[in-house]
């Protein structure tokens, strides 16, 4: 698996199960198929490892996105829910619910859990920027920009900040300032991370700017 053999990694984890069917074993199988695409077929590992060992914790937490990237929001809530009673303290995991609770539309239950989040680790940047992405939506947006410059003051290549400045720019009229974030965000991310130049395309088409947008369509 670390090698990005996920191929063999299930089959020799298909092998090993017949020899000892555990839950541990069904996890990996279920991350070796997930590494290799087959989401679907992990999903299916992944329930059967969780469902037969709750304090899976690796199964519980992929299942659970998995849940949220396939639009069962529901099931990721409730699977998110079970892991952060087993571990109140895991800031993870409260961030996990939280995404879990906005995905679901429970955007008071979402930010209750990013906020403890918080209180466990008060550096963690992902439930910081995802709580400036609530007051954004909510139109408090010297709250949103408080909290995001405070994410990017630590870490300037934040793209999560980078990208809601850039949101938060827009929503306030600064289409100038807005394209700088979102361009920034595109200069700092990998080139196997496609979001943050789909969203400078995204942001030229809804300002009515085609030929900017071709642009950055190219660079993709």
């Amino acid at each position: 698996m670390a090698q990005g053999r996920h191929a063999r990694a299930t089959q020799m984890m298909q092998e090993a199960l017949r020899a000892d069917d555990n839950p541990s074993m069904r996890t990996m199988l279920g991350m070796s198929l997930l590494g290799g695409g087959k989401f679907t077929d992990s999903a299916s590992a992944l329930e059967a490892a969780y469902q037969k060992d709750p304090g899976q914790l690796q199964a519980g937490v992929a299942l659970a996105t998995l849940y949220m990237q396939s639009g069962q929001a529901d099931k990721a809530v409730r699977i998110a829910s079970n892991l952060v009673k087993q571990r109140p303290q895991a800031a993870g995991l409260q961030y996990l619910l939280g995404s879990a609770r906005a995905r679901q539309g429970d955007v008071a239950g979402a930010r209750a859990a990013f906020e403890a989040a918080l209180k466990l680790d008060a550096a963690y940047a992902a439930p910081a920027v995802s709580l400036a992405a609530l007051d954004i939506d909510k139109g408090a947006y010297d709250k949103a920009a408080a909290r995001l410059n405070d994410v990017l003051a630590r870490d300037e290549s934040n793209l999560d900040a980078l990208g809601e400045s850039g949101r938060l720019a827009e929503r306030r009229g600064q289409l100038a300032e807005a394209q700088r974030w979102l361009e920034k965000a595109e200069d700092h991310s990998p080139t196997s991370n496609l979001q943050p130049g789909l969203a400078l395309v995204k942001f030229h088409l809804r300002n009515h700017n085609p030929d900017a947008a071709v642009e950055a369509t190219k660079r993709l």
